[in-house]
This record gives C-alpha cells, sequence and structure tokens, in this order.
C-alpha cells in the first residue's frame, strides 16, 4: 500500500487503494466470536510479501491512487519479524508521505522490544488496539484482563479501538462507550460479530443499551457514531433488487492475499474463514452473487433490501449462498440496530428543530424510513 504519485493534490482527492495482507493465520487467542475457524502456524515470507507490495504499488499507480496496506492474521504480531523487515523495506523505497501501513493487534504480546521499535516508527504507520470494552467484557469475550490500551493511546491517539458486540457481553456496551470517551479520551468504534448468535432475550438488552446509547450521543454530538447504529435506512419498505452483474469472486477495488501470497476478492471467503477444501471449491466459481435470501421468512420482511446478506457467510452457517446466515444468527440483533437507528435519527431531527439549526441531509435522507420502521413491529 505504498505509492509514489506524480501530483500529491489529485492523489488525496481519490479514494484509497485498499490491500489486505495475511501475515499469520496464528493467534495466541480464542475470542468466542472469531469468524477464522481455521488457524494454524503459518506465516508469509519476506519475498511474498515484498512481491504483493511491488505489484500492488503498480495498480494504484494506473490508477492514480494512494494505497493503504492494512496488515493483518489470525494475531498480526505473531509475525512481528516481518513487520518490521516489510516495514523498513517499504520506507526505504516509498516515499512516506504516499504511504499508510496500518496494523490491528489484540496487543497482549506487546514486549519492550516492540514497542521500542513501533514507538520509534510511528510517524510512518497507524497501529490500535482490537479490544471490545471494559475490562469485564474482554474477559469474557477474549478470555483476558490484560490492560494494553496505554501504549497506543500515547502514540496513536485517533486511530482508536475497534471492537466486537457479543451477546454474552451486550450488557456492557453503554458502560464502554461512555468510559472510552469520558475516562480515556481515546476513540471507540464497535459493531455487532458476523455469525454470532442473537435470541430474543440479549436482543432486549441489546434494545436498551443502544438507547441509552443514542440518548448520549444526542448529548454528544462531536462524537462519531459507532458503527453498531446503521447510518443508512432509507431503504426499508423498498423492494430488494439482486443486481446479476456483481460478482462477489470478483475484485471490487481492492485486494486481499493470504500467507501464501493467494489473492482473494473478500477476506470471508478465505482458506481461515471455511478451511482449505471449501474454500478452494467456492472460489473455483465463475460468478458469486450477492443475492437476497429466498428463506420465506427473509422475503416477507420489510428490512430485506438493507438486510446484511453476504453469500459467503451463507455458505458457512447454512450451507448453501442463498439461505440467509443472518436469518439464523444475528436477524435479532440487526432488528434492533434498525429500530434503534431510527429512534437515533428522530433523536437528531428533534434536537435540529428544538436548537432551530439545520437539518443534516443525513437525518432527511432517513426521515421517512425512521418513522417506517418505529411504527412496524420488526421483532
Amino acid at each position: 500500500m505504498l505509492s509514489i504519485f506524480f501530483n500529491l493534490k489529485t492523489m488525496t482527492d481519490k479514494k484509497d487503494y485498499f490491500v489486505v495482507v495475511y501475515i499469520t493465520k496464528n493467534c495466541n487467542l480464542n475470542c468466542k466470536y472469531c469468524l477464522q475457524s481455521y488457524k494454524e502456524s503459518a506465516n508469509m515470507s519476506f519475498t511474498t510479501a515484498k512481491e504483493i507490495v511491488q505489484r500492488e504499488m503498480l495498480k494504484a499507480r494506473s490508477l492514480n491512487r494512494k494505497m493503504e496496506l492494512r496488515l493483518m492474521g489470525g494475531e498480526p504480531f505473531m509475525n512481528f519479524g516481518l513487520i518490521k523487515e516489510l516495514c523498513e523495506w517499504i520506507w526505504s523505497e516509498y516515499s512516506s508521505e504516499h504511504i499508510n501501513v496500518s496494523i490491528r493487534t489484540n496487543g497482549t504480546l506487546m514486549s519492550e522490544d516492540k514497542k521500542q521499535w513501533l514507538s520509534e516508527h510511528h510517524s510512518l504507520l497507524s497501529c490500535g488496539p482490537s479490544i471490545d470494552g471494559i475490562k469485564e467484557v474482554n474477559k469474557i469475550n477474549r478470555g483476558i484482563n490484560k490492560d494494553i490500551k496505554d501504549f497506543f493511546m500515547k502514540y496513536w491517539p485517533q486511530y482508536g479501538a475497534h471492537g466486537t458486540l457479543f451477546p454474552d457481553s451486550v450488557e456492557y456496551l453503554y458502560d464502554s462507550f461512555v468510559y472510552f470517551n469520558e475516562v480515556l479520551h481515546f476513540p471507540f468504534d464497535i459493531k455487532i460479530g458476523l455469525g454470532t448468535k442473537w435470541n430474543v432475550n440479549v436482543a432486549t438488552i441489546l434494545e436498551e443499551q443502544l438507547k441509552k446509547l443514542a440518548h448520549y450521543l444526542i448529548e454528544h454530538p462531536e462524537l462519531e457514531i459507532p458503527s453498531v447504529f446503521i447510518k443508512d435506512i432509507s431503504q426499508f419498505g423498498k423492494e430488494a433488487i439482486n443486481d446479476p452483474n456483481f460478482n462477489c469472486l470478483g475484485n471490487q477495488g481492492g485486494a486481499v492475499y493470504d500467507v501464501d501470497g493467494k489473492q482473494y476478492s473478500c477476506e470471508t471467503l478465505m482458506p481461515l474463514v471455511h478451511g482449505l477444501k471449501k474454500s478452494m471449491e467456492i472460489n473455483s466459481q465463475e460468478h458469486l452473487m450477492r443475492e437476497y435470501a429466498v428463506d420465506p421468512e427473509c422475503k416477507e420482511c420489510p428490512a430485506l433490501a438493507i438486510c446484511p446478506t453476504c453469500p459467503s457467510m451463507n455458505i458457512k452457517y447454512r450451507g448453501d449462498s442463498k439461505k440467509s446466515a443472518t436469518l439464523t444468527t444475528t436477524c435479532k440483533a440487526f432488528k434492533v440496530q434498525l429500530k434503534m437507528s431510527a429512534y437515533l435519527t428522530l433523536l437528531k431531527y428533534e434536537e435540529c428543530i428544538k436548537n432551530g439549526v439545520e437539518i443534516p441531509l443525513s437525518v432527511i435522507n432517513n426521515l421517512n424510513a425512521a418513522s417506517e420502521i418505529l411504527s412496524n413491529n420488526l421483532l
């Protein structure tokens, strides 16, 4: 994800070209919600990583776009030697003004030598913790109590923490968000884990937590809306239209690489998620359509057009790309997300009217859908 551009302005005016490189299939944790069911002790070599960067650099240049290189795992620090070697080579070959290397780590493998190297090069890369909230949450979700935030907060205060919302710890969502904002002053984003199973009881807790969080966000308009809220609900109640030309096996404007250098069109299609045999079977097809589920319950749902359908997840959890994985996993949570996103939209609208300020276009575009959602008994 490195690039030399002839015109910095035209480069920065364009969307970045993303290259995701899995440098290891290994991880030292066993998070309850992890999609990667097929981890193993396999690392990418420097030669493979270097060839990927050189090849993708040519594509980025041809598009006149900046590259965003994300080093992933497993747990990327399981192959920290490659991180050092690759980054130092990148920085010697390409201008740092045109490069952003980013790493998201669970932070539990941090040692003094790693801290030393990262601190020395902190201005040349972005690195942030993958944590799910306050300590109680991480104990439930990840089995860890170790506090890993301070180092990242010091060197990358704006990169923030990213987390996954899991049913067993959903009761701590509001407290976690407030803690990161008011105590740590460190950005925190969180979204529902794909494939996690939500029943009515935990969905009810999620609704309570999101309602509190919605009011908190109104009180703190400077904060970024976390990903657990759905930002565009405008297609609610509209017909779900399949695009026959969209191919999930086609490159959608970036690149994803496994440790052996094999390229995939999406991270969810990799052997880490499906296992080698199933992944090869899926990727050997010419076309994998992103289409809406054939399940009768789904066809009658007014939220179908905005359902987070994914053929890869359908295969993993239902054995069929056309049968909805969402229906048997996150459906109840998704409907709560819709309801509370609509609620937040109306709160924003009312706040603008009360204060006599201009209503944001994002609120206007979602207003009709928000009213429909809140008058519809989704659950």
